[in-house]
């Protein structure tokens, strides 16, 4: 988030300017490694079955945003730090593209802060309020995922251009192709604009905080419930609060991570700038700054992991791509008992008409396994009831 302020920060000692590359560069690595691995699992999302379902499309519109601020992080890096310590030079372009180039950054931040609250309010309706689960509708997520986008752009667009003397407003304004344009960074020292930033996370935090709290008081209200019930609940009922369960640990863990990331950048962005708490500039403000743009970085790739550990989805679309790559490098189809029991379920609960021959034998492979283990399980069953009765003979 704080990239500009390090690229433009003048105050650093000659010295560091060797280390402030060699940051720059592992930050640059960094963030390729997050947009390659976004970009893979975004890849994937190709092989995913029909119909997706709302927490899906959300979890891969989430992937898309988090690639796209990764290259923002990279466009960053190289703009404002790398190419003008290369050609020695203060700026390399116009500040008003790194202005802009800062307003995409910052939105593709918010527009991630707002999928994460998009899905933690579909999961609180989902589990707390289930008869008002119809209110989730495809439509409604889609254009809540374009408002996710447009709304933060817009408003990062408005506020640099509307402070006179300031931001795309500064002195040269707009000129975009003048290497002195835009040339005032005052507003990034700005203690109101650095709140405004912050405010959403803020706001993010505990209105996250009180929706899994929710939830997690109406899980143990229910406990006591599902308890009793077991006995007669059907297999389906079970599975479906085993994932109901998988789900809640697993948005849990994006929104753990999210705080993980986020909150030593928000800490940074807040209390350290020239009109700040802690006015430090130099090389410990670069230090820092370069620290948390590594650890909100890491966060971006430790997404795509949770992503592709924790969703079956996520995990057949990987393995369906990974099976036809391998068909179209070798030739080699894979068996159909070759594939792994976990995707047998996801396969049966899902309808696709647009299957393939490989695709449809693995679904008639799976039903058959599911059928079986059916059987067998009644099977048990009956042996179990005939050697608790009473015998015939007393």
């Amino acid at each position: 988030m704080n990239a500009s302020v390090v690229g433009n920060d003048t105050s650093a000692p000659t010295s560091s300017l060797g280390g402030m590359f060699w940051a720059s560069m592992f930050i640059l690595a960094e963030a390729t490694i997050a947009l390659i691995v976004n970009l893979y699992l975004l890849f994937a999302t190709r092989w995913l079955r029909k119909p997706v379902t709302v927490t899906l499309l959300l979890c891969v519109s989430l992937t898309a945003s988090d690639a796209l601020c990764a290259l923002c992080y990279m466009s960053s890096m190289i703009i404002d730090v790398l190419l003008p310590q290369a050609y020695d030079r203060q700026t390399f372009v116009s500040n008003c593209w790194s202005l802009l180039l800062e307003a995409c950054k910052l939105a593709a931040f918010l527009a991630s802060v707002l999928h994460l609250l998009a899905l933690a309010l579909n999961h609180y309706i989902g589990i707390v309020h289930p008869l008002r689960r119809q209110i989730v509708t495809r439509g409604s997520v889609r254009a809540a995922i374009v408002v996710a986008y447009a709304l933060p752009l817009v408003a990062f667009l408005l506020v640099f251009s509307a402070v006179p003397d300031l931001g795309f407003r500064a002195p040269r304004a707009w000129a975009f192709f003048r290497i002195d344009g835009c040339e005032s960074n005052a507003m990034n020292q700005m203690l109101a604009y650095r709140l405004f930033v912050v405010a959403p996370f803020i706001t993010f935090v505990v209105i996250v905080t009180y929706l899994y709290a929710g939830i997690l008081i109406h899980l143990r209200q229910t406990r006591q419930e599902t308890l009793i019930i077991r006995s007669v609940s059907t297999r389906s009922e079970s599975n479906d609060r085993r994932s109901d369960r998988k789900l809640l640990f697993t948005l849990i863990l994006l929104a753990g991570s999210a705080v993980v990331g986020w909150l030593p950048t928000m800490v940074n962005f807040i209390i350290i700038c020239r009109k700040c708490v802690l006015p430090l500039s130099g090389t410990v403000a670069i230090i820092i700054g370069f620290a948390t743009q590594a650890l909100n970085i890491l966060k971006l790739i430790i997404d795509a992991f949770i992503y592709a550990s924790r969703l079956v989805e996520i995990r057949y679309a990987l393995w369906a791509m990974h099976a036809d790559f391998r068909k179209c490098i070798t030739g080699y189809q894979l068996a159909t008992d070759g594939v792994p029991r976990e995707f047998h379920r996801y396969f049966n609960e899902t309808k696709d008409t647009r299957m393939s021959p490989f695709e449809r034998s693995i679904a008639n492979a799976s039903r058959k396994s599911v059928s079986i283990s059916a059987h067998e399980s009644q099977k048990n069953r009956s042996h179990s009831k005939l050697d608790q009765s009473p015998s015939t003979a007393l």
